[in-house]
C-alpha cells in the first residue's frame, strides 16, 4: 500500500488540470471585466450624449416650460442603451450664482428597493428650476442602471444600491440665451 502511494505521489498526470482550475476563474473573472467595463463606458457616453440633446432647445430659449419628466424622457428617447430608463432617471436642473457655486453634495438618485408604507418607490426630492435669461445654468442626471455581470469581476466591486443596480451620473452647465 505504501509503495503505490508513493507511486502515485510522484506522478505528474493532472498537473495542468491544478493549472487550469487556479487559472481559468481568473481569466473569466478579467473578460468578464472589460466587457463591463466596456458597457459602462457605452452607457455613460449615451448618457451624456442624450443629456446634451435633451437641453439644447432649452439651452438655446426655444422652449421656456418645461418639466424634469418631458427632458428626462428625451434622454430616454436619445440614450437607447437603457432598460427600465423612466424608472430610473432624475433630473436635476438648477440656477447657480457663479462658476464657484457649482454643487458639491453627491447627485441623489433612484433606488427602487427604498419603497414608502404603501409600497411605492420613493423619488428623492431634486430641485428643477429651468431658469431666467443670461442664468448660469447646472444640470446633473443620474441613471440607475443594471450590470451585466453583477457577481463576478467589475460587476461584482462596483457600489450597488439596495436593488443591485449602479448610477451614472452626467453633469453639465451651460447659461441661458439672451433675448
Amino acid at each position: 500500500m505504501l509503495g503505490k502511494f508513493r507511486r502515485k505521489a510522484g506522478s505528474e498526470s493532472g498537473g495542468s488540470t491544478v493549472e487550469f482550475v487556479i487559472i481559468f476563474p481568473v481569466f473569466v473573472a478579467a473578460v468578464f471585466s472589460t466587457i463591463e467595463a466596456g458597457w459602462l463606458m457605452s452607457k455613460s457616453m449615451m448618457l451624456d450624449h442624450g443629456l446634451d440633446l435633451s437641453i439644447r432647445d432649452l439651452r438655446l430659449g426655444k422652449v421656456t416650460r418645461v418639466t424634469a419628466d418631458q427632458i428626462r424622457d428625451q434622454i430616454c428617447d436619445k440614450g437607447v442603451v437603457f432598460n427600465r430608463c423612466a424608472e430610473g432617471v432624475l433630473v436635476e436642473l438648477k440656477p447657480i450664482a457663479s462658476s464657484a457655486d457649482y454643487p458639491v453634495e453627491g447627485s441623489s438618485c433612484i433606488d427602487s428597493s427604498v419603497v414608502d408604507d404603501e409600497g411605492l418607490v420613493v423619488i428623492p426630492e431634486v430641485e428643477f428650476n429651468p431658469g431666467s435669461r443670461s442664468e448660469l445654468m447646472f444640470v446633473r442626471v443620474c441613471a440607475a442602471v443594471d450590470p451585466i455581470f453583477p457577481g463576478i469581476g467589475l460587476g461584482l466591486r462596483l457600489p450597488k444600491n439596495g436593488d443591485g443596480t449602479y448610477n451614472l451620473v452626467s453633469t453639465a452647465a451651460f447659461v441661458n440665451e439672451p433675448e
